[in-house]
């Protein structure tokens, strides 16, 4: 019998099909062509994460044997891009196996392939829609002289959305800077303030990090006295391990006949970078690539 492995993918607030529902459905889906689940992996990502940044999806890929589907509720689960849901059906393929989902034929087709093309590009443009409407309610903010993003320390905006003191928070922040002042470390801090009963805006004795926002930039009258930390070791990072996936991701592109360039242009639209955060250029993916060719 087929094996079959699930993969589930929601984003940050997505209202659609939850993990289990999506589960079930593909349940339903390998009944249907006969095969036995013997895995579910998933992931709570943005689908504008490439498939290999994902850890659920990795380790779906990385349990898939020869003759196995790789099975999702729909195309989107997979990610809404082109590019990256063409590179992850490499991947898939690579190991013997096919990503099969409830929206598209099952069949090996020319209509199959281009029913995939079209859904991948209808979800690659409705992430595009829904970007193109957030930044436009945040301009249409902004125009309003409304606060974008979190409210500064100290205020609070009214019932408008319009920012505006708040004096008692003013108030606490102004104390505790004072005991900074004195001398207090920011470990002393946390416990005057639990004494005192001063709380954050969560309604929480405020954390280490908290306090450390509210006195950053005070003067200290005594100079606070702290032990020097261990030296730590540095360690490099590789190309290669700088993100799972890059290698198989590489020879992919390869395979369908691009050019170097082209392959580090297409690695650095997935977001990929090397070890100091630069670009990877089309030299570095030869060097990477001729050492693999070369067992090396």
């Amino acid at each position: 019998m087929t094996r079959a492995i699930i993969y589930t993918r929601t984003s940050t607030g997505e209202q659609s099909l939850g993990h289990q529902a999506q589960e079930m459905e593909c349940r339903v889906l390998a009944e249907r062509l006969g095969a036995e689940v013997v895995a579910v992996y998933s992931d709570t990502i943005s689908g504008s994460v490439a498939p290999a940044d994902r850890d659920g999806f990795i380790s779906a890929l990385n349990s898939l044997q020869r003759g196995d589907v790789l099975l999702m509720w729909r195309r989107d689960r997979l990610g809404r891009s082109l590019v990256n849901n063409a590179v992850a059906e490499k991947l898939t393929a690579a190991r013997g196996a096919r990503v099969i989902t409830s929206d598209v034929s099952s069949e090996d087709s020319a209509e199959a392939t281009m029913l995939k093309a079209m859904l991948d590009a209808v979800a690659e443009y409705e992430r595009a829609i829904i970007i193109a409407r957030t930044k436009a309610a945040l301009a249409a903010k902004k125009a309003k002289g409304l606060r974008l993003g979190n409210i500064p320390r100290g205020y609070t905006t009214n019932t408008e959305g319009e920012i505006m003191p708040n004096k008692a928070e003013q108030e606490t922040i102004n104390k505790v800077r004072a005991k900074r002042a004195e001398g207090f470390t920011l470990e002393a801090l946390v416990v005057w303030c639990a004494e005192q009963g001063i709380t954050s805006r969560s309604g929480r004795s405020p954390s280490r990090a908290t306090i450390g926002a509210w006195v950053k930039g005070t003067e200290i009258a005594t100079p606070i006295k702290r032990k020097p930390l261990p030296p730590t070791r540095k360690h490099r990072s590789t190309l290669e391990s700088r993100r799972t996936g890059l290698k198989e991701m590489c020879w992919a592109l390869r395979e369908q006949g691009k050019t170097f360039r082209e392959i580090a242009l297409a690695i650095e639209q997935m977001g990929f970078r090397n070890s100091k955060g630069g670009v990877i250029t089309h030299s570095n993916i030869h060097r990477l690539m001729s050492r693999e060719s070369s067992g090396s």
